[in-house]
């Protein structure tokens, strides 16, 4: 069987294909622009502006920025600016989201012409003098309400043709950034798909991944959860996560306390297991005890989940009173940001850790993949996941 490899050095076509890979991209990125100027800035996607902006923002502070103490000072300092670039660039996303992208909502409205929508809510007309109190909301009825629909000035087109760009033009250079670096850090990669890395522009296009990839991707993982908590709101997701992880810790304790020193210390659970152990007693012959404890965990456990249920039906009717008020919705939606950012955070961790665990084996080699140099937020995360992975391995 002939391999890719040999395909693709035949006729040095390996070493065109950073070439090929350009005008591809040059073609998608014309047909993005087109696209974005068609829709206008109001009607694209935002995302990858988001993304690009924060990780410049970050990139342009954390290196011209460099605190004296330990790695893990650093990273520190790094963390935390970088929260802060995410954050603002947010911040200003849903303020401009908010004035300048499409809206569709409900708003009340008369259905028999009987009344003007005024500013702030229903307005009467004095020529409606049959009012009566007792029918307040009989002829009134809901219509939909449509903002940023119409046809984009040349202005917008423009920034939605640069949008686009902007949105495939950072995936683009993520996914060529990422194979260059792969195949520069794995040893057997680069022993067959060295040749891709010949070149004086591949080189500096690889310097440039080196410097800034792995801070961008985890600063584009952060903005990605950042997003999806914005949209969950913070009291519901408290809701999920109570009742979730709750409900199963509810039954594997409640299946544990029958077997506890606590089913012989505490006088209620004493009597309620030993009930149960006679309700067995004579039916079962064997195991009566343990089938007893079981009994008893079993219907402690169900009381323990109607006990959950009732809980996360107060819970939802609490997300229900804070979704119907804007300012309450705003800020369960901002401390939901902020919850979720966290939580980004700690799932850039966790790819490091999986970065450090290949570097440890020497599958791969970190030190390859980024560049040193300025960049707090990777070594800090790489020194923490790798001395992590050696206590881990130290124990096994």
């Amino acid at each position: 069987m002939i391999s890719l490899h040999s395909i693709l050095a035949a006729g040095g076509a390996l070493q065109s294909l950073p070439k090929l890979f350009g005008i591809a991209s040059g073609i998608l990125l014309a047909i993005a622009f087109a696209i974005g100027f068609l829709k206008g800035f109001r009607k694209v996607n935002w995302n990858g502006l988001t993304w690009a902006t924060a990780a410049g923002l970050f990139l342009l502070i954390s290196r011209s920025i460099n605190p004296e103490g330990s790695v893990t000072k650093r990273f520190v300092y790094a963390m935390l600016i970088a929260l802060v670039c995410i954050a603002g660039v947010l911040a200003l996303y849903g303020v401009l989201a908010y004035y300048l992208r499409p809206r569709v909502r409900w708003i009340k409205d008369d259905v028999n012409g009987d009344t003007s929508l005024a500013e702030y809510g229903l307005e009467f007309e004095p020529e409606y003098l049959d009012y009566d109190g007792e029918h307040d909301w009989w002829p009134y009825g809901k219509r939909i309400y449509k903002t940023g629909f119409g046809t984009p000035s040349f202005a917008f087109r423009m920034l939605g043709g640069i949008t686009c760009v902007i949105n495939v033009g950072i995936i683009l250079w993520v996914i060529a950034s990422a194979g260059l670096v792969f195949i520069n850090s794995f040893g057997v990669l680069n022993n067959k798909f060295g040749a891709l890395l010949n070149g004086e522009i591949v080189q500096k296009f690889l310097h440039l991944a080196q410097v800034a990839l792995l801070e961008t991707v985890s600063i584009g993982v952060v903005i990605l959860v950042a997003k999806k908590g914005y949209v969950n709101g913070w009291l519901n997701t408290i809701r999920m996560m109570i009742f979730s992880i709750g409900s199963t810790g509810v039954i594997i304790v409640c299946m544990y306390l029958p077997f506890s020193s606590l089913a012989t210390s505490v006088g209620i659970l004493t009597r309620f297991v030993n009930r149960c152990i006679s309700l067995l007693d004579g039916r079962v012959p064997f195991l009566v005890n343990v089938m007893g404890k079981l009994l008893a965990g079993a219907i402690l456990s169900g009381l323990g989940v109607v006990a959950m249920f009732g809980l996360n039906m107060v819970l939802k009717h609490c997300c229900r009173l804070v979704s119907n008020s804007a300012p309450t919705r705003m800020v369960d939606a901002i401390l939901s940001c902020g919850l979720y950012m966290l939580i980004g955070a700690g799932i850039c961790v966790g790819i490091w850790f999986v970065l450090a665990a290949l570097d440890y084996v020497e599958l791969f080699n970190i030190s390859n993949a980024m560049s040193y140099e300025g960049a707090h937020l990777s070594n800090g995360m790489y020194n923490f996941a790798y001395k992590l992975v050696e206590k881990l391995v130290s124990k096994i």
